[in-house]
């Protein structure tokens, strides 16, 4: 991967980091117009509906980190979420502290 976007990653999971102190596990729902982290929509224009359109393209329904996710494992996550198509081949069983629920194929 390009170092530029493991240094993205590595400042991601440094706020991932603080986040996860006061709400672990993070999980955050997908729809086609925004993201649902903590019962609260987000919506902001150009960021949270952008993330949120992309992931939902990707037939994401929902994402969850556990604190613990190393640089690696959310190095690879990204890398799969970026990727232009998901399939039901792809195994999501390599990650121990990041889930991805997509509808059954």
């Amino acid at each position: 991967d390009h170092s530029y976007f493991v240094k993205s990653v590595e400042r991601f999971k440094l706020k991932l980091e603080e986040i996860l102190v006061v709400l672990n596990p993070l999980k955050i729902g997908v729809t086609s117009f925004g993201l649902v982290v903590d019962g609260k929509n987000l919506t902001k224009i150009g960021f949270y509906d952008e993330l949120a359109q992309l992931l939902h393209q990707r037939k994401i329904k929902s994402i969850e980190i556990r604190r613990g996710a190393n640089l690696a494992e959310l190095v690879s996550f990204f890398s799969i979420i970026s990727s232009r198509l998901i399939t039901a081949s792809w195994s999501f069983r390599e990650f121990k502290k990041v889930s991805i629920v997509c509808p059954a194929a």
